[in-house]
């Protein structure tokens, strides 16, 4: 969990606020192949939580309007990755 002072809202966004920005969470499963070696992988997930903040994020990031009459939009503010990984130990 990360959180924002007013001077750095006001740089990143253009606006004093204060308060809890983005939640992140990530689960990883490793397994060792050999004595020096380990794969991983993984999902992680975050989502913006002041409310403020994240309606700022999605107006700004409106690409086009739907038929429909919703928008799509260039940014997420809840987002889920895949994450693979190797390390090798000396």
């Amino acid at each position: 969990m990360s959180s924002r002072r007013k001077s750095t809202s006001r740089w990143t966004y253009g606006f004093e606020k204060t308060g809890f920005t983005d939640l992140r969470g990530t689960l990883t499963l490793e397994y060792q192949i050999a004595k020096s070696v380990t794969l991983a992988g993984g999902v992680a997930a975050s989502t913006i939580l002041d409310r403020e903040i994240r309606e700022w994020i999605e107006h700004r990031a409106k690409v086009r309007k739907r038929p429909d009459g919703t928008f799509e939009r260039g940014i997420d503010t809840d987002t889920v990755w895949g994450t693979l990984g190797v390390s090798w130990k000396f």
